[in-house]
């Protein structure tokens, strides 16, 4: 005979059920901009109306230096821990910590 479930049971479930929905509709964004500053693994770029600070895997096969123009695509990194800041420590140009996934030379 098959049980039937608890109120714990639904609550659980609900809320496993929320948090997968969450993990899988993250959506990606894109902006453009000016690149300002270059490091090993990202660049500072200015969109405009905000800077991003870009980090990416592999930086030296694209050839981007400051002053190209580049279009990105990922996600916003609002985690407060950075890993891997290995470039200056000089917060006041650092702008918005953004991972990208995609980086396209205009």
């Amino acid at each position: 005979m098959r049980q039937r479930p608890n109120l714990t049971h639904v609550v659980l479930y609900g809320a496993l059920l929320a948090l997968v929905t969450s993990l899988g509709a993250r959506a990606e964004t894109s902006a453009s901009g000016v690149v300002e500053r270059v490091w090993d693994d990202g660049f500072l770029l200015d969109t405009g109306s905000e800077r991003l600070d870009v980090e990416l895997d592999s930086l030296r096969a694209l050839g981007i230096t400051p002053g190209t123009r580049v279009t990105i695509a990922g996600d916003y990194d609002d985690d407060d821990h950075d890993d891997h800041d290995d470039h200056d420590d000089d917060d006041d140009d650092d702008g918005r910590d953004f991972r990208a996934r995609r980086v396209t030379i205009d």
